[in-house]
């Protein structure tokens, strides 16, 4: 709608802006002719005619009523665009694969005994990626296709987006994240299955936790929602 009402309109992004941002951007954009992305180095001054800032709490707000300590407000309308977005989302190539897909996780918030964590989620045919590192077909290719996607709480999740065959969601998570509610959101409009898995944070809790997942717990809730191991 802005588009319509300038004759020549530039979306400035940063220059570290992660690439599939720009990408979902570019794809957004491709048939508006008068719609062009510049980015630029943040410490650079620019000066517009008109400009229209967006900041987190203006595009993803309308369910302000429900805060979280991760200031994540994500409206029914922001939600709905996503979804759609990514269900149309084409690429080259498909195929008729069902994946359970494992999000692999470096860094903080990690899960203490993942080696074995994984060695359970492997029995049942999961495969771990990592989609910071893939390209954004390369995760559509995937994704498209998932049945289950799960694993340590990560921005990755958002790519179910792309996903038409999904049935179940895990995420694990140190029990002071626990309210983060981007994920869950999205998944109630998908009408998919989504669960959290709280871990043991130890003697210093923080949302930046490293955790413990209980084996036995994790055992019972693929055995309830996917069956018997492969």
């Amino acid at each position: 709608e802005i588009a319509k009402t300038c004759k020549e309109l530039k979306i400035i992004l940063f220059n570290d802006t992660d690439q599939q941002i720009i990408s979902i951007i570019e794809k957004y954009i491709i048939n508006i002719s008068n719609v062009e992305i510049v980015l630029v180095p943040v410490d650079h001054e620019i000066i517009f005619e008109k400009l229209y800032y967006v900041v987190n709490d203006s595009y993803l707000a309308d369910i302000g009523s429900i805060p979280t300590p991760f200031h994540i407000k994500v409206s029914d309308t922001t939600v709905k665009f996503l979804v759609k977005f990514g269900a149309e989302y084409n690429v080259l190539k498909t195929d008729s694969k069902n994946y359970k897909l494992f999000i692999g996780r470096k860094g903080g918030r990690g899960i203490k005994n993942y080696t074995e964590v994984f060695k359970i989620f492997k029995k049942y045919g999961f495969i771990e990626i990592f989609p910071h590192l893939m390209t954004l077909d390369e995760k559509v290719q995937l994704f498209r296709n998932a049945s289950c996607v799960a694993g340590p709480l990560s921005s990755g999740f958002t790519n179910i987006i792309f996903s038409t065959k999904l049935e179940n969601v895990l995420m694990m998570v140190n029990a002071s994240r626990h309210c983060d509610l981007l994920i869950p959101k999205i998944t109630n409009y998908m009408n998919v299955n989504c669960e959290y898995l709280l871990g043991s944070e130890g003697d210093d809790p923080s949302e930046n936790s490293d955790f413990q997942i209980e084996i036995d717990e994790l055992s019972e809730w693929l055995f309830l929602n996917l069956g018997s191991p492969q």
